[in-house]
């Protein structure tokens, strides 16, 4: 006896998927997700599973992520039920998209929540285009900051990572200047005792690299693995942090707890703290910290 297909789950693959016919919208968002409207971005974000451990007539989708003008759809399944937000895009208060090999993540942080959007790296090109219209919308409305910016000929000073990267943001985006920027740096842990400078040179040897850039609306962080460089760990991630200038509540500056050679600059955006880390001999950390005071 021949068994029915199941056309979601033949289709299924761990990428996100674009779509626009009603028939493709997953079977647990029918009903929740208005078809009708004629969306410039609709995307379906699969679960979170191998193939192999999913059968046919299983939840295959964890959520639809809808844009149309101004206005952005985000449909949630949470086992059987669906919950949904509908905000403008000027809610939005920042944007964080990590990857590390092949899992990456999309945090939406809006007023009160954050949404975290997660997924394989093989969908970085459709995650980068919904950023990108969010950006554009929310930065429409937004009006440009004037700052001082450091010369793009201090990308020298970098990790050769930088060099590419640099060329690669300005090439998409060429409004793009430097605020600030944090080479790789070795931490010496002078003036402690030994045996803590012993575990913290192990634990954090250097200071790893940050990339500070602004359009004048938003402040933009592109980080090529974690803070810290650590004895035997390989880091494989990279990230970028999208913030709105407008929606920065203040700056706080104080000596890291780690060793007196860093400074934290804490930025409150929301609920959220985003905490960036310079080296105190790094003049540029002083320059970013006295241009986002100044806003």
């Amino acid at each position: 006896m021949k068994q029915n297909r199941d056309p979601e789950y033949d289709a299924f693959g761990p990428w996100i998927s674009k779509f626009r016919d009603a028939e493709l919208l997953p079977k647990r968002f029918v009903g929740h997700v208005d078809m009708s409207i004629d969306y410039d971005f609709l995307a379906k974000v699969p679960t979170n599973k191998d193939r192999r451990d999913l059968k046919p007539g299983m939840d295959m989708y964890d959520a639809v992520i809808g844009l149309h003008g101004d206005t952005l759809y985000v449909y949630e399944r949470h086992d059987t039920e669906v919950e949904q937000c509908v905000l403008d895009v000027s809610e939005v208060y920042s944007m964080v998209v990590q990857y590390d090999l092949l899992e990456g993540h999309l945090y939406l942080q809006l007023k009160e929540r954050e949404f975290d959007i997660r997924f394989n790296t093989v969908s970085r090109d459709v995650i980068k285009e919904l950023v990108n219209l969010i950006r554009i919308r929310y930065m429409h409305s937004s009006d440009s900051k004037a700052f001082s910016y450091i010369s793009s000929d201090e990308i020298a000073n970098m990790d050769y990572y930088y060099h590419n990267e640099w060329k690669s943001l300005v090439a998409d985006e060429p409004d793009l200047k430097i605020l600030a920027m944090q080479p790789i740096t070795r931490l010496k842990y002078s003036g402690q005792a030994i045996s803590k400078r012993l575990i913290k040179s192990l634990l954090y040897s250097h200071l790893k690299s940050c990339l500070y850039l602004t359009n004048g609306k938003e402040l933009i962080l592109s980080k090529n693995g974690e803070d810290f460089k650590r004895l035997r760990k390989s880091d494989y991630s990279t990230s970028y942090t999208y913030i709105p200038l407008n929606r920065i509540i203040s700056i706080d500056t104080h000596e890291s707890e780690l060793t007196e050679e860093l400074e934290q600059h804490t930025l409150k955006v929301g609920f959220k703290d985003f905490k960036f880390l310079f080296h105190k001999d790094n003049a540029t950390g002083k320059h970013f910290c006295e241009s986002l005071q100044a806003i």
